[in-house]
């Protein structure tokens, strides 16, 4: 995140993700564009809470920093039949909710004007050298699939 402030705990994250998939819950669809955009904000709201249930989770050992070496675990876990490793999978899943979040912008722009003035501009996030967090990197999902959701979710 750009401030210095802490992220907000995985447990709020997961709250707010949760009301977001409730409200889409509610949602009555003109059309089949318009359902294609739920869709990915419902994809992304489940992949979501699934990174921040795997990120939550306890784990036994840590995943290896040598990136061969993590890749060679997971893959002789999936070989296996296994589930993969708890951080690998929450990676996973924050990188699946990320592509729905994009796939619903998307669709959003070719499907209506998002450009109005009432919405402020998105901060620009740059990392100076700075590593983000797991934690860090839900917490911007979570805030941009509530910017997609203001959008199109009447209030």
């Amino acid at each position: 995140m750009s401030d210095l402030s802490a992220p907000p705990s995985l447990e709020y994250l997961d709250r707010r993700v949760a009301e977001i998939a409730g409200l889409i819950s509610q949602i009555e669809t003109e059309n089949r564009r318009e359902a294609a955009i739920f869709s990915h904000l419902l994809a992304a709201c489940y992949a979501l809470r699934s990174a921040i249930a795997y990120e939550a989770a306890e784990v036994t050992a840590p995943l290896p920093e040598d990136g061969d070496a993590a890749l060679r675990l997971v893959a002789g876990a999936i070989a296996a039949g296994e589930s993969p490793h708890e951080s690998w999978l929450a990676g996973f899943h924050l990188n699946a909710a990320e592509d729905r979040l994009a796939a619903a912008e998307t669709r959003l722009k070719r499907y209506r004007d998002i450009t109005r003035d009432d919405f402020p501009p998105k901060p620009r996030r740059f990392g100076l050298a700075t590593r983000r967090t797991r934690a860090e990197e839900i917490a911007i999902a979570v805030a941009r699939l509530e910017d997609v959701a203001r959008r199109v979710i009447p209030e």
